[in-house]
C-alpha cells in the first residue's frame, strides 16, 4: 500500500478499511490515492480506534479492557505503527489535494448493552469479532516488542473476552 502504485489514474473510489496498525506513513498512502482518482472521486476509510469508552462510568480505568488497549497501542507506537486515530487525518488529507474531506464517528459497542435496537445488533457482531480477533491482535506485539510471556498474554486475552462479554460494562470503541 505504501509502495508506488500502478500508473492508473482511472480510480472512482478507493476504500481503505481496518488498516490502522498497518501503514507507518499515511501522508505518501493518501498522496498515491489522491493521484490516482478521475476528477470528483472519492475516498472512503473507516478505522476502529482500538480505545474503550464509557459515557457512564462502567468501565474502570483498571480493567482488562484499558490494560489491553494501552498496552497493544504503546506497543505498536513503538514499532513505529499506530492504532489511535489521531484526530489528523483531516489535515494530512487536504495537504495532499483532497477536498471536501467530512468524518463521521460511530459508536460501536462491544456487546449488546444498548437498549437501541441498531447498537444491539452493532454490539452483538463487534463481540463476535473483538473476541476472535483479540488474540491474533495480541500475541506478536505482547510478546515481542512488550516482552510479556506468551501465558501472560493469554491471561489477558481471556481476561479481555471475560469482560467484553458482561452487559454492565457499556464500552464502545469509535469507528
Amino acid at each position: 500500500l505504501q509502495d508506488p502504485w500502478p500508473q492508473l489514474s482511472n480510480y472512482d473510489l478507493i476504500r481503505i478499511q481496518l488498516l490502522l496498525g498497518s501503514v507507518r506513513d499515511w501522508n505518501t498512502v493518501y498522496a498515491q490515492a489522491c493521484e490516482s482518482f478521475q476528477p470528483r472521486a472519492r475516498l472512503e476509510q473507516a478505522e476502529i480506534e482500538w480505545r474503550f469508552f464509557s459515557d457512564d462510568g462502567t468501565l474502570e480505568s483498571s480493567s482488562a479492557l484499558v490494560t489491553w488497549s494501552d498496552t497493544l497501542c504503546r506497543a505498536m507506537r513503538t514499532a513505529g505503527l499506530c492504532l489511535d486515530i489521531d484526530g489528523r487525518t483531516r489535515n494530512k488529507l487536504e495537504a495532499v489535494g483532497f477536498v471536501d474531506v467530512s468524518e463521521a464517528t460511530i459508536q460501536l459497542p462491544i456487546n449488546p448493552w444498548s437498549s437501541q435496537k441498531r447498537l444491539k445488533e452493532l454490539g452483538e457482531l463487534f463481540y463476535d469479532c473483538l473476541s476472535q480477533a483479540v488474540h491474533s491482535m495480541s500475541m506478536a506485539a505482547l510478546t515481542r516488542i512488550e516482552q510479556w510471556s506468551k501465558d501472560d498474554v493469554l491471561r489477558l486475552v481471556e481476561d479481555v473476552r471475560e469482560e467484553a462479554r458482561r452487559l454492565t460494562i457499556h464500552a464502545y470503541c469509535k469507528l
